[in-house]
């Protein structure tokens, strides 16, 4: 890939919108390495309305099937633990952020169809496993491909072209992205995913997910979740471990 044309990328990327103040602190307070404790993020939780009423429908939802209602923050928060929290909280900003329909020729409807299948997947799998990551593996595989939105957004016309080749001529995504933007959806991916201080794990993934690891050394927790999002996007469900 040439230089100059990725730092041309790269400052485009500039243009994107960041993360929103109030899910920024909920984020690195509910890190793995953070003290925090429940009532300072259930306070934090409730001083943005939207976010409180979107968590509350999540608790309150089957996926969890707590069997009873969950009326107040406090409690989700508690019931849910801070992995489930900060997932969750990543998820919808970065959905309402990237969600809009879009007018070119990148199906924003269906990559978003993807992403979530891909992250349900990843975390089925994660939970089969029975690993350190099973937390992570949702919101690893729903930000896997962000990388594909950013490039919509800053360049549509040579991005369109590059999908265009995807889907007439068969050419990987990312040979394409790199032949008609000049860098693809893995390196923006990490760049973005960097600017918006994600976590290094995830960072990782969105970084590395089309590289299929060996099951070598390296078992931390970002590996781990590269090859469970590897074999979920690339089809290759088994032998990840």
């Amino acid at each position: 890939m040439d230089q100059s044309r990725i730092d041309t990328v790269i400052r485009q990327l500039e243009t994107l919108p960041t993360l929103p103040s109030v899910a920024a602190r909920l984020l690195r307070l509910t890190a793995s390495n953070s003290t925090a404790n429940a009532r300072e993020i259930s306070r934090i939780i409730e001083s943005d309305q939207a976010i409180a009423a979107r968590i509350l429908r999540l608790v309150n939802s089957p996926h969890y099937g707590f069997g009873r209602p969950v009326g107040t923050v406090g409690e989700a928060v508690v019931l849910m633990g801070l992995e489930a929290i900060h997932s969750n909280v990543l998820s919808i900003q970065v959905f309402d952020l990237f969600a809009q329909s879009g007018e070119g020729a990148f199906d924003r409807r269906g990559f978003w169809k993807h992403a979530l299948a891909v992250g349900c997947c990843t975390e089925l799998l994660a939970q089969e496993l029975g690993g350190r990551e099973r937390d992570s593996a949702f919101v690893a595989g729903l930000l896997h491909d962000i990388g594909k939105v950013a490039l919509d957004v800053c360049f549509p016309a040579d991005f369109a072209r590059a999908m265009t080749l995807v889907s007439e001529r068969g050419m990987p995504s990312v040979l394409a992205e790199q032949r008609e933007v000049g860098a693809d959806h893995t390196l923006v991916g990490k760049r973005l995913a960097e600017a918006w201080h994600l976590p290094d794990d995830l960072v990782r993934v969105i970084w590395q997910h089309h590289q299929p690891l060996s099951t070598g050394d390296d078992r931390s927790l970002g590996a781990n979740l590269v090859r469970l999002v590897h074999g979920q996007n690339d089809g290759a469900i088994f032998g990840l471990f």
